[in-house]
């Protein structure tokens, strides 16, 4: 992608209609600026500010800044610029549709070594639930591996993840946006 991919103003104004298509109850309102600005909001909370340099976020998202320009972007095309915007939204946990109208899920949760438990604060501690009993292939021994088993399947209500220090036990969606660094 050029250096002056969002220059041209149809760039980011087709990412902003994209996103508005597929994002349903969301309204665009059009800020007659120079740096040509628009706006997505939702119930009346803005949401997304999209210009010339590029995308603001105002809520919670898995990138440290809330803003990322358009000139760090090495490939890919205003469609799946807005794609990766609409997923998002999704992992925010509004309803959001791909391309295909279909609706977007929310990203999975990763548990790595670096994860703090809330409770305790201990490193590395934290182990998702593996409900079953784990066969003996390859691919169902690497799926068990570093989880915590248990012998029965999932029930409703069953906690997700627990903390092997302190024996916290939770869902894994308050690690979701999780920026704690170590």
């Amino acid at each position: 992608m050029s250096k002056n991919w969002g220059s041209s103003g149809y760039s980011h104004h087709f990412i902003a209609d994209y996103i508005l298509s597929h994002f349903p109850d969301s309204l665009l309102q059009e800020i007659d600026d120079l740096k040509k600005t628009y706006e997505i909001f939702y119930s009346q909370k803005k949401l997304l500010s999209i210009d010339i340099q590029g995308v603001t976020y105002f809520f919670p998202t898995r990138y440290r800044e809330n803003r990322w320009g358009w000139d760090g972007i090495i490939e890919g095309s205003p469609e799946a610029i807005a794609e990766i915007i609409l997923q998002d939204l999704a992992d925010y946990n509004f309803t959001t549709f791909n391309k295909r109208g279909r609706k977007i899920t929310k990203r999975p949760i990763r548990l790595d070594k670096n994860i703090v438990c809330i409770n305790c604060g201990a490193v590395g501690s934290i182990k998702r639930y593996f409900f079953g009993i784990p066969g003996t292939s390859k691919f169902a021994m690497n799926l068990a591996k570093d989880r915590f088993i248990i012998g029965r399947g999932r029930k409703k209500g069953d906690q997700e993840a627990l903390c092997t220090r302190c024996d916290w036990t939770g869902s894994t969606e308050i690690y979701r946006f999780s920026k704690k660094k170590l």
